[in-house]
């Protein structure tokens, strides 16, 4: 429970930033706010709800919208720390490089039910069904934008999209010319480095060229002082885009990367003492390369296709894996009749894995091949003088785990006057399995011999190819409104029904001599969880004057878990409940004359009931001063409110629990 005294710092901080507006009111700029164009205060369109893009009014689900401002006044350093402002997701620093992010609960180091997507790009990791959140690296100021949708999205965007979708969108190479260096340093982030430079080619042709570079420090490890998990990274990029006439629209792009990223582990042994801690090194390679061609037919049909190709590795002494990834992907849209916007399209995706063994994960067969083929199609249809929306599609899949799913919704948007939208919502989504839930074997740890002549008895989590298909019946209602020009509000709830969780129960212990003779328990996979989750999501923003912005937001999740008759096993059940049941945030964005900007972010996180991580509250202040155009400095303070706290333990791997640091850097960047 939280003390009066750990909230009087929050306390004083917000009353500081209350007296500094009340100081620099008489001196900010007094532009009426009726002067001000509404377009640029709440003209903000998404793409990723229906594939097009659409006014967020237009849009019946739960989403948000991260700008590129919003970034920039956060202070955050990563893609994952940016997820932090979004109503509905959890996110949750495991250590240095490892982050725990999911949406509606399930959170985890291997959160399986949130697709992610970088230009298009699928994120996605078929070998456990998540993302390694440590190698997608972006230049910040390259980003335009980041959608998030809670709720299911998986009629459009296919399999494992369950209980969200983030779209990360960076900018065109058209809008990035010119010149871009960036640096940071400070006590946890020892130095970031970033260069851009941006070339107009020909009349329609554009070109941007990117790299970074950072080092990490280690994070505190929990009750051990100094921890292991330094990150060094370097990734270099371009992007090319061309528009050889007013219908078409060109882009390449791809990136290279290049890492080491420390973690400490504990290794099961069969031989006295019969564990130990590691501390290892994880060298990541990996690339990958776009292309997009989108052709306008008219103002209500266009087509597009899109081809990536996605190579991941990595290597250490626990596992290693190389992944290769090929997606083909194309949509057309059009207006078949008055009153109709019908979408359809579909992909295939080949991918290939090779596994090696480590200490304690390993894979048989060690390479396996994976081929997915998709289809989906949407009708919009409007109603009652398009004041009504209906919208129905479904997305039909084909998958070497479970064969044939489909995954169907059901969509009803009200928009009584400009800028207010209700909307209701039904749909279905799965998870379809992943490699390792078919054939990893994970040890966990080493029981002792209890007499002379016993054997030692390795646990070990082991797949099992019969595990199913996870099913989510979602049912969600959203209110999304303009109460005044100065003032927004989002709420969104839900019911969320999954079925077929994968959980993992006892097997029958089997005698194994190599190395050596030891006993294997097996907790073999199966869908044994059902569980019923529920909660609420509110936004506000607030526009007090032309140079001041409030946004806050409140989370509440709970869920409610129910094992099949005859299980046995918790484990999976516990580590399905590592979620906050209440989240708030708030964040403040002043003007101050010309030239500086002051921006607070206060965050409070309800406790863990799984890990037994304790709930915390912390701010992060950020001082930004322009002495000239091209010139900005920015000093960042971040989880000020404490010298270090835990926020979540690596789940299945079990590796030594490490604690966030107060932090702080101050960053240069000049512009040309």
């Amino acid at each position: 429970m939280l003390t009066t005294r750990r909230f009087q710092p929050l306390r004083a901080l917000v009353v500081a930033t209350l007296l500094g507006v009340l100081v620099v009111v008489p001196v900010v700029r007094s532009e009426d706010l009726t002067e001000m164009s509404l377009a640029d205060l709440l003209d903000v369109r998404v793409t990723s709800v229906a594939r097009q893009d659409q006014d967020i009014y237009e849009a019946p689900a739960a989403v948000y919208v991260i700008s590129a401002e919003d970034l920039r006044r956060s202070g955050v350093t990563s893609l994952p720390e940016a997820l932090r402002m979004v109503p509905g997701v959890e996110v949750a620093r495991v250590n240095s490089s490892v982050w725990a992010v999911s949406a509606r609960g399930f959170n985890g180091r291997f959160a399986n039910k949130l697709l992610v997507l970088l230009d298009g790009r699928s994120l996605y990791n078929p070998i456990f069904s998540g993302v390694y959140w440590d190698v997608q690296n972006v230049l910040l100021e390259d980003v335009e934008r980041i959608e998030v949708i809670r709720g299911p999205g998986a009629a459009l965007w296919g399999a494992n999209a369950v209980n969200g979708v983030i779209n990360i969108i960076t900018k065109s190479a058209r809008e990035t010319r010119g010149t871009l260096v960036t640096a940071r340093a400070g006590n946890a982030e020892r130095g970031f480095l970033g260069v851009r430079q941006g070339v107009q080619l020909a009349p329609s042709a554009w070109l941007r060229l990117s790299a970074l570079g950072f080092e990490r420090d280690a994070s505190v490890e929990t009750g051990d002082g100094r921890g292991s998990d330094d990150w060094r990274l370097g990734q270099g990029g371009f992007r090319f885009d061309w528009e050889p006439n007013l219908a078409d629209s060109m882009t390449l792009q791809g990136d290279s990367y290049r890492g080491s990223l420390g973690e400490t582990f504990n290794v099961p042994l069969l031989v006295f003492p019969y564990g130990e801690r590691l501390s290892v090194d994880t060298r990541v390679f990996g690339g990958n390369l776009l292309g997009r061609w989108r052709h306008i037919v008219s103002p209500t049909a266009d087509w597009a296709v899109q081809v990536y190709f996605d190579r991941a590795l990595n290597k250490d002494v626990v596992a290693g894996q190389a992944r290769s990834t090929w997606d083909l992907d194309l949509q057309q849209r059009f207006s078949p009749a008055a009153g109709h916007n019908f979408l359809w399209g579909g992909g295939i995706r080949h991918s290939r894995d090779h596994t090696s063994d480590g200490m304690v994960t390993r894979f048989s067969p060690a390479e396996r091949s994976f081929d997915l083929y998709r289809a989906f199609l949407q009708d919009e249809w409007l109603l009652a003088g398009d004041r009504l929306k209906l919208v129905g599609g479904v997305q039909f899949e084909h998958n070497e785990h479970t064969g044939f799913e489909s995954q169907p919704t059901l969509r009803l948007l009200w928009t009584p006057a400009p800028q207010q939208a209700v909307w209701l919502a039904v749909s279905r989504a799965v998870r379809t399995p992943s490699q390792a839930e078919d054939d990893v074997q994970i040890d966990q740890k080493v029981v002792p011999p209890q007499a002379a002549g016993d054997l030692p008895v390795l646990v070990a989590l082991v797949g099992n190819r019969g595990v199913q298909a996870e099913k989510l019946t979602a049912f969600e209602f959203g209110w999304r409104s303009r109460l005044t020009p100065r003032l927004g509000i989002d709420l969104a709830t839900f019911y969320n029904r999954y079925r077929n969780l994968v959980t993992v129960e006892y097997g029958r212990p089997v005698l194994v001599d190599a190395p050596q003779p030891h006993i294997l328990q097996p907790l073999d996979g199966a869908n044994t969880l059902d569980a019923t989750g529920f909660g609420a999501e509110l936004a506000l923003d607030w526009r007090v004057l032309p140079a001041w912005q409030l946004k806050g937001s409140y989370s509440f999740l709970r869920l409610l878990f129910a094992r099949d008759p005859g299980s046995s096993n918790t484990l999976f059940r516990d580590q399905a409940d590592a979620n906050p049941e209440h989240q708030l945030s708030l964040q403040s964005h002043l003007d101050i004359g010309e030239d500086w900007q002051f921006d607070f972010w206060g965050r409070y996180v309800s406790a863990l009931p799984a890990p037994d991580i304790p709930g915390y509250l912390t701010c992060d202040l950020r001082l930004g001063w322009h002495p000239r155009d091209r010139v900005r400095l920015e000093l960042v303070g971040q989880n000020l409110l404490d010298a270090a706290h835990p926020e979540f333990e690596s789940e299945r791997l079990s590796a030594a629990a490490m604690e966030v640091e107060r932090s702080y850097y101050l960053r240069f960047t000049f512009t040309q």
